[in-house]
């Protein structure tokens, strides 16, 4: 999909009272609702506002309500939620949990928010989320979501970048008082990482703190497509995901990243290097390794595991393409690992540079280069070695 149509939702929250704020959003996607909608898009605990204090309380009489009430608002109106995030309680802990659910009312990812609020002392009544950002796909499109404070912390949406995102949600109760770090990190982070960046906040004063509003788009060049004040209301854009590929190569920043020159990235380098396991192997003919098929979306593709790490970003393999094997399915790729290879036998096409690569010859692709898909005729063995960032 290559245009993606967003309603961006700006509400003022009726706190400490999840039934009103579900009732107020399902007025509004009916109030707003069209055919060609694709992304229905949130803020940040709409459910209940920041009653920290009563969150123990509320989460327990509202269980998993708010969750099935974006499941069963998939479905009616057949669109993808970007589900904000809402306050789940799993035993002594609550979470700042993002939810996305597809057409079918499927949930397709969460996310628990990573960094918590110092200023609002949101580590007494909140847990922070425990696992690292990821990517998920709706409509095939590359995306990340990430809550509040998190926008002060690039390194994690960088992780994102390098995984090929194209659409990064952010999900906020922002404060007025800060409006302008607000508006700043938005565009950096659309500049910085060269993708849209689809921000939906809150607005009105509660409790005492008066709230920014100002959703925004943000596209890949930095430029906002379109923004709102501090009044309530919803944002509608098409984004047009062909933007984001061509300004990535206009200003190539991902192949121009020099990692192990980063004092952060050559530690971490150098710790998984040291975990790698080095199997001792003297010269041996591959294909005493077995052949696997690889899951996924392509038929025709196997690899022999020469030796692997702690993850797939660390492996020595032989990759081999049956004939006739397409990767159209997966898209054009983008790691945010090193890859060395070495075409042994056949060839392949790449098929967005509609050229061929025959036996022989190398290619060396740094994390966030683009590549692919390919597809070959006659077959393809190809020697691999991946290495972290």
């Amino acid at each position: 999909m290559t245009k993606v149509n967003y309603l961006v939702f700006q509400m003022e929250l009726e706190v400490g009272n999840p039934e009103e704020n579900r009732k107020i959003i399902e007025r509004w996607l009916e109030a707003n609702y069209s055919d060609n909608l694709d992304v229905v898009v949130l803020p940040e605990m709409w459910s209940t506002g920041y009653a920290l204090e009563e969150l123990k309380e509320i989460c327990k009489v509202d269980g998993n309500q708010s969750i099935e009430f974006l499941q069963s608002l998939a479905k009616k109106f057949n669109v993808n939620l970007v589900g904000g995030s809402v306050a789940v309680l799993e035993g002594k802990d609550i979470f700042n949990r993002a939810v996305i659910v597809n057409r079918m009312g499927e949930i397709v990812h969460t996310y628990d928010k990573i960094h918590l609020v110092p200023m609002l002392d949101e580590q007494k009544f909140l847990t922070g989320g425990l696992n690292q950002v990821e990517v998920f796909e709706l409509e095939g499109v590359k995306m990340g979501v990430i809550i509040c404070y998190d926008l002060r912390f690039p390194e994690i949406i960088r992780d994102l970048a390098l995984e090929g995102i194209q659409v990064l949600h952010i999900v906020a109760e922002w404060p007025l008082a800060r409006e302008t770090h607000w508006n700043t990190l938005l565009r950096a982070r659309a500049i910085e990482n060269q993708m849209y960046v689809v921000a939906s906040n809150v607005t009105g004063a509660k409790l005492g703190v008066e709230f920014a509003g100002c959703s925004q788009i943000v596209d890949p060049w930095g430029d906002v497509v379109q923004k709102l004040d501090q009044e309530v209301g919803e944002l509608k854009a098409t984004l047009d995901l062909e933007a984001v590929p061509k300004v990535r190569k206009d200003v190539p920043i991902f192949s121009s990243r020099v990692p192990l020159l980063y004092k952060f990235n050559r530690k971490s380098f150098l710790d998984e290097v040291e975990k790698m396991p080095r199997p001792e192997i003297e010269f041996t003919d591959y294909s005493n390794f077995e052949l696997a098929p690889i899951d996924g979306k392509v038929v025709g593709l196997s690899q022999r595991v020469i030796s692997e790490g702690s993850s797939t970003q660390e492996m020595v393999r032989i990759l081999e393409f049956a004939p006739g094997t397409d990767t159209t399915p997966n898209g054009v790729q983008v790691h945010n690992y090193w890859e060395e290879l070495y075409i042994v036998k056949g060839s392949i096409i790449d098929l967005t540079l509609n050229k061929i690569f025959t036996a022989g010859m190398v290619a060396s692709r740094p994390p966030g280069m683009q590549h692919g898909p390919w597809k070959s005729t006659d077959g393809c063995i190809m020697f691999e070695v991946r290495y972290s960032k």
